[in-house]
Formats: C-alpha cells, sequence, structure tokens
C-alpha cells in the first residue's frame, strides 16, 4: 500500500470534551505524552470491545444454561407422573391380610423370643457403663 493509498483510507473522527462533564477523561488525556495519546485511545476502544464481547460471550452461556434448565422443568412432571405410577403399582400388588400391612408382617418377623431377650437383659445388667 502506497503513502498515498494509507492516508486515503484512514478513518478520523473529531470528540469534544466537555468541562465538567468529562472531566475525569480531560485529566487521564493531560496525564498522556503528546506522542502517545491516540494510541492510548485506540488501546482503551479495543479494550472495551473485547469486554463487550467476553460480557455477550458470558450472556449467551447463561442464556443456554436457563434453557437447559427450563428444558428439564417441563419435563420434570412427566418424571414425576411415571415415579408416581411406580409407587402406586406396588402398592397395589402390597397384600394387606387381617387387617394388617405388608410391613407389619415384616416387623412382627423380628420380634425376639422370651428366651433371647432374657439373655439380652442378663448381657446388658453384667455390662458397666
Amino acid at each position: 500500500m502506497t503513502k498515498k493509498q494509507y492516508h486515503r483510507n484512514r478513518k478520523s473522527k473529531t470528540i469534544q470534551f466537555v468541562p465538567g462533564q468529562d472531566d475525569d477523561l480531560i485529566q487521564w488525556l493531560a496525564t498522556l505524552p503528546p506522542t502517545h495519546g491516540q494510541r492510548m485511545i485506540k488501546m482503551a476502544l479495543r479494550a472495551y470491545l473485547q469486554q463487550d464481547e467476553a460480557q455477550a460471550q458470558q450472556i449467551a452461556r447463561i442464556e443456554q444454561h436457563l434453557a437447559a434448565l427450563e428444558n428439564g422443568l417441563q419435563q420434570m412432571p412427566e418424571w414425576l407422573d411415571s415415579r408416581f405410577a411406580v409407587v402406586q403399582q406396588t402398592m397395589r400388588s402390597m397384600s394387606i391380610v387381617a387387617g394388617t400391612s405388608a410391613l407389619s408382617q415384616t416387623e412382627s418377623t423380628f420380634r425376639m423370643s422370651a428366651e433371647t431377650k432374657a439373655k439380652r437383659q442378663a448381657n446388658f445388667a453384667k455390662m458397666k457403663w
């Protein structure tokens, strides 16, 4: 690219700073060496654009996570219905004998005999706490 083409392709913008409103920027520009102002302003603009892009990517990731959560919540009633159906089917298949549930029958199976109770009581009496 020739020097003439380079100058023809340049784009320039004039920025006006208002005292009182832009005091922080005016003060920052005053601290820059005269030859570094343009370079520092370009660096600041590029940093802002990169930050904006990073935020956009983060927002996109959050939106994907929210969509996945929403999808999961929409499927939840179907999943719960299938779980409840299994429980209901299991309850229907349980037999009730003489007014007691299958659970109370199971509990009665594990009752100790009088002899076992007496041995346990004797062992507890011997223990020193």
